[in-house]
């Protein structure tokens, strides 16, 4: 960590003895959900019919991939079959009658093709359509907020914090967040779905599955945090480069600025400032990225080692190769889905620190 970052004191001190954890937790917990409700609340306000639409497409987007992988064994386990009775010369003349039980299954295959297509288009306008009402609704509230306070508010830098921070939220945060939960959920439902069709293959490939991924979990949690702090507490930083980009391009500035040659200082003072902030931001995300890099290639190893008990498995337990895609295809999926749950699951974890910012400005 860069020497010049200096970690805040957290509002919830960490507890010095064992024994006082539990209720530490249950604090943490109880903060990270009041924070995510209150972007459902705010969403809730924009537009109950979007949020619901969304809500509804995340189940639908956590179904589908299951009965993808189903309906994709029965095709190739069809095909095998079509396959192995022309070599025995026992597959009918007529084509149509011989191709009928695999037809009917590219047809329901086509349907799921088209449907998964139409809910990605639904999702992708819900989230457009969403994102702008969510962020007019928030502008409104700080708007609305500004209104109410008294002009003393804004002679003091405090405020001006406060008020940066939470316009740095108006933008696609919230609906971020709430993107990242329905994935959540999406990838859940999909997640025990896979495990349960792995689980008569092997009942413990899926826990060697969810082993492999704890390390990644506490990587992606210990640097969302760090994040968050480090943005949050070099704000200055932020607003000072914004002043003196601000200053080289407003037009009602440029006479002055070029009259008194005051261009080169305000471009090194940006420069400054500048690299200071970004030293200690590439220094995290340097970090995070060589640490995943080693987590990834851990867990890799692991899938690979699946891959193989899985070949073994169907070889000599008298299995198709349909069978194969179908167990080898929910390795990958339920690596997939955890993977996405710790992503998305860090993203909320972030995302409802930084709204913080916005309910600390309404308070």
């Amino acid at each position: 960590m860069p020497p010049h970052f200096k970690p805040p004191v957290d509002r919830l001190k960490k507890p010095e003895r064992l024994r006082e954890y539990p209720s530490y937790m249950i604090k943490r917990i109880k903060g990270f959900f009041s924070r995510l409700f209150y972007i459902i609340g705010i969403v809730w306000q924009a537009s109950p019919f979007m949020l619901v639409s969304m809500a509804v497409l995340c189940l639908l987007d956590g179904v589908l991939p299951v009965l993808g992988a189903l309906v994709s064994k029965d095709l190739l386990n069809g095909i095998a079959e079509l396959i192995t009775d022309r070599a025995m010369g026992s597959l009918a003349d007529d084509v149509w009658q011989a191709m009928r039980p695999v037809i009917s299954i590219f047809v329901v295959y086509t349907v799921y093709l088209f449907l998964k297509k139409v809910f990605a288009k639904l999702n992708g306008m819900v989230t457009g359509i969403s994102g702008e009402l969510v962020v007019n609704r928030i502008k409104m509230m700080i708007i609305n907020k500004s209104c109410e306070l008294d002009q003393a508010s804004f002679d003091r830098p405090e405020f001006y914090e406060k008020l940066e921070n939470a316009n740095r939220e108006a933008g696609m945060r919230p609906i971020g967040i709430l993107n990242a939960t329905f994935n959540v959920i999406s990838a859940v439902i999909s997640s025990v779905s896979f495990v349960l069709i792995l689980w008569g293959l092997s009942p413990w490939a899926p826990l060697v599955i969810l082993v492999a991924a704890v390390p990644g979990a506490i990587v992606n949690y210990t640097f969302r945090n760090r994040n968050f702090y480090y943005i949050r507490f070099h704000s200055k930083e932020r607003r000072a480069m914004n002043y003196y980009s601000g200053l080289m391009v407003n037009k009602d500035r440029a006479k002055e600025i070029k009259i008194l040659r005051l261009g080169p200082t305000f471009t090194e003072r940006y420069k400054t400032v500048f690299a200071k902030y970004y030293k200690g931001l590439k220094s995290l995300i340097v970090k995070e990225g060589i640490t995943q890099i080693v987590v990834g290639l851990i867990s890799t190893a692991v899938h690979c080692l699946l891959f193989a008990y899985i070949a073994y498995s169907v070889v000599y337990g008298d299995g198709m190769v349909g069978d194969y895609s179908l167990y080898s295809g929910a390795i990958t999926s339920i690596a997939g889905y955890v993977t996405t749950l710790l992503t998305a699951t860090a993203t909320i974890y972030e995302g409802t620190l930084f709204i913080e910012n916005m309910i600390d400005f309404m308070k």
